[in-house]
């Protein structure tokens, strides 16, 4: 129970001031984890192609109590 505990207070801080989704979510009760991964385009535009782009992720849960 302590470890998830833990876990737990460090998704909910994802979410607080200072974390890296804060202010996202309004007053909602959200806890979770972002995530970015850089990568290149090769789809279908090839104007495109070899351009730096971003994924960007949340995974999360509400409520976070």
């Amino acid at each position: 129970k302590a470890d998830i505990d833990r876990v737990k207070t460090g998704l909910k801080m994802v979410t607080s001031i200072g974390g890296t989704a804060a202010g996202r979510f309004g007053q909602h009760d959200v806890a979770g984890k972002t995530g970015t991964a850089q990568t290149f385009y090769y789809g279908a535009n090839r104007s495109w192609w070899g351009n730096s782009t971003y994924n960007l992720t949340f995974g999360g849960y509400y409520p976070s109590s």
